[in-house]
């Protein structure tokens, strides 16, 4: 009887960590998806400041929880997600229009893909 209730305790304490992962995850990621949107329409309108001080946020947020990145994402994942941030940022700050709306585009697309990777769904589960 004890072996099953210690089961159940541990069973409810990783359930429980792991809705906490996943919420805090989409919150995350959430907030550096829209800093993408903000830094497109910056972009869009030729605000090249604005835009190279948004994705100097956008970076700054990605190496604040890279601990946190670096035990969740796949190290191929990270290093692609990293090597676009470097260019995203290289072609803003030359005020290339094509292709920081090209890097920018890839990198949202990353976002998107790792949100829904890390979502905890029927499919991620099976």
């Amino acid at each position: 009887m004890r072996s099953v209730i210690i089961s159940v305790i541990l069973f409810v304490v990783v359930s429980v960590g792991a809705f906490y992962c996943v919420a805090h995850n989409e919150e995350e990621l959430t907030l550096l998806l829209d800093e993408l949107c903000q830094m497109e329409d910056q972009i869009i309108a030729e605000n090249w400041t604005g835009a190279q001080q948004t994705f100097s946020k956008i970076k700054e947020q990605w190496q604040d929880k890279s601990f946190y990145w670096r035990l969740i994402i796949d190290q191929e994942t990270l290093t692609d997600i990293e090597t676009n941030l470097l260019r995203t940022g290289a072609y803003t700050h030359a005020e290339d229009y094509a292709q920081s709306m090209a890097e920018l585009s890839s990198l949202y697309a990353q976002y998107r893909q790792l949100l829904l990777q890390e979502a905890l769904t029927f499919n991620n589960i099976f």
